[in-house]
């Protein structure tokens, strides 16, 4: 049943990056429509802190002691399946604005790919375009009330997930939850030990 337990970290952690409050930040990154810097929700650890208290002691059952193999191919396959799905969903044609990610420090240049740069991203093959990618910053406007509720922001019934943070807060959460099985297996491991010795 480990298997189960990478697809409990990213939909559990999902759910609480959205519906929890979250600071809203400017970051580097810029919109390549309004030029303006991209805003993130910042919650990542009241994330963590709720992830570990409401379903820790469920992955005690499914974690890695118990079945390393089984959650190692899963999170895997899941990590595969998802950038398999940024990477093909759109026509690169369509996405395309440079080679360059637009940020605040280049948001006023007004300079439009060039005609190298363009054939660079029509020419890529499909290993590059699995790993380059086809677009910037991909991001989701979810519709939830209860978070935009909860958040205060985000404009109509719901908020803007941004994959590339989510990710950093699904990577955090899954190393917390590794640490917190380990530890929680040896420390039961060693109270059997215990109190083997101790029967005896």
């Amino acid at each position: 049943m480990a298997y189960l337990a990478p697809f409990i970290v990213y939909a559990g952690s999902l759910v609480l990056h959205l519906l929890l409050p979250a600071a809203i930040k400017d970051g580097y990154a810029c919109s390549f429509e309004t030029r303006q810097p991209l805003q993130y929700r910042l919650n990542g650890l009241r994330v963590l802190v709720a992830f570990v208290v409401f379903f820790a002691n469920y992955l005690l059952l499914l974690g890695p002691t118990k079945g390393f193999w089984g959650e190692v191919f899963a999170a895997n396959g899941l990590g595969l399946v998802i950038s398999a799905f940024y990477a093909f969903r759109a026509n690169p044609d369509q996405k395309f604005f440079g080679l360059r990610c637009l940020t605040r420090d280049t948001a006023d240049s007004k300079r439009p790919p060039s005609a190298k740069e363009v054939e660079a991203v029509k020419s890529r093959g499909v290993l590059a375009r699995f790993f380059f990618g086809t677009e910037f910053n991909p991001r989701h406007h979810v519709v939830a009330a209860a978070a935009a509720a909860a958040n205060g922001a985000g404009g109509s019934g719901g908020v803007v997930l941004d994959v590339k943070m989510f990710l950093y807060i699904a990577g955090a959460v899954n190393c917390q939850v590794l640490i917190v099985n380990y530890a929680a297996s040896d420390i039961i491991a060693a109270n059997n030990t215990s109190d083997a010795a101790s029967s005896n």
